[in-house]
Order: C-alpha cells, then structure tokens, then sequence
C-alpha cells in the first residue's frame, strides 16, 4: 500500500501528539506560538481531546494563528501517525504533570527529538541538547526560545542517541535492565 506523504509547511515541523488532556499542557504550547509569531514554524496538534477542544480553537482563532497551526481533533490511524510523525521536525511535550510518556518513546521510535518538560520521568529520558531539549514546567518563553533556537540550528540532535533511546526504551532493552539489575542483585 503506498505511504500516506504529507507536505511541508514551514521550516520548523512541531506535533503535539495524542490524547489531548490538561495535564499534557498544550495552553502552554499554544501561548508559545503566539509568541512564535514571524517565524517559519508551523504546529500540528493531532489527537482526541478530553475537553478543551473549543478553547483550543478558539485561542488559534483569537491569536490569529490558523496560518502556523493545524487542529486535526480525532484518532488517527497508524499510517496516518507515522506521516506526522514523519513530517515532524520535533514532538513537543509541554507536560505540567507526568510520570511518563507514550508519545516520547513514538517520538524515539520514529527518531524524532523532543522538547518536554522538567517534570515526572521526562528528564529521565530527554538527554537536553542530545536528545531533545528540557524546558521549565509551565514555560511557555522558554518553550518559545527554544523553537526559536532549534529553527535558528543552535541545537544539533544525535540521531544515533535518539536511535540509542529508542532500544533502551523498547521491550527488549527495557527486559535486558531489569535482568541486569536482578543479576547485580543476586551478587550483592
């Protein structure tokens, strides 16, 4: 079956991807953007809302920022996933809560960076500057500088430590740590 292509928009490809929900901070993201205003990025927010879908359009309308953001508020299927993904230059995760994050190791498996939050078990698996950048819960200036920053190419991603990430992060690694930790165990 042929590969679902998705077109170009900007120089700078943002996803926020998922389930939308509060704690997953796209008020952040979006307040960013506004800020992002000039700049030859453009933001994909694709997912099903738990609510805030209305607020959501609403801000993009008021901001004026339909011409750099796309609301696409439903599931979609796993080809279609992979086209975002695949036009993305970064996943953005603004989270102002967390333990973990699904969307994170997608970003990995599809070997995308990430911007996410100080929050939770993110920092545990963003290397800033490597494999993604870290910003301040709540920062949407922070956020915004560093799209900024990105776009300028003052960051250079390591696309062998995403792919590292990716294998640490998948059933295999994730089972090869946890026998290495119990062996360490057995020795104690």
């Amino acid at each position: 079956c042929p590969r679902l292509a998705l077109p170009r928009r900007a120089g700078v490809e943002l996803l926020f991807f998922g389930y939308v929900r509060p704690y997953k901070g796209l008020g952040i993201l979006l307040r960013a953007m506004r800020k992002l205003k000039g700049n030859d990025v453009y933001l994909s927010i694709v997912g099903e809302f738990w609510d805030g879908l209305d607020e959501a359009r609403a801000f993009v309308g008021e901001e004026e920022l339909k011409e750099m953001v796309e609301i696409v508020p439903r599931y979609v299927t796993a080809e279609e996933a992979a086209a975002y993904f695949s036009r993305c230059d970064v996943v953005v995760l603004p989270y102002v809560s967390a333990t973990g994050s699904g969307v994170l190791t997608l970003a990995y498996h599809y070997g995308k960076p990430v911007i996410a939050s100080r929050v939770g078990g993110l920092p545990d698996v963003v290397v800033d500057g490597v494999t993604g950048v870290l910003i301040g819960p709540g920062a949407s200036d922070e956020l915004a500088q560093a799209i900024q920053r990105i776009g300028r190419g003052e960051v250079q991603f390591s696309r062998t430590a995403i792919a590292e990430m990716k294998r640490q992060l998948s059933w295999d690694g994730l089972a090869a740590k946890v026998l290495g930790s119990q062996e360490r165990a057995d020795f104690s």
